[in-house]
């Protein structure tokens, strides 16, 4: 497992993945989706997530300075 604080770049519009300033695309979980509102770019983020099928998943998310971001 890994992890990264990073900015985020982008939300996509379906709210299962976000693209921190490093390129990197990060997907929420199978089923698992984010909260709206939760993330928005520019929001300094701690991810954790694992490699599975060459799609970082995430384990784990957080808002520096708020709460989880998944539901």
């Amino acid at each position: 497992m890994q992890a990264v604080e990073r900015r985020i770049e982008s939300v996509d519009s379906s709210r299962t993945e976000i693209t921190p300033t490093d390129g990197t695309k990060l997907v929420a979980p199978q089923g698992a989706v984010f909260t709206p509102g939760a993330l928005a770019e520019g929001m300094s983020i701690v991810a954790r997530y694992r490699e599975e099928n060459r799609a970082k998943v995430l384990t784990g998310i957080a808002v520096k300075g708020q709460g989880p971001a998944t539901r």
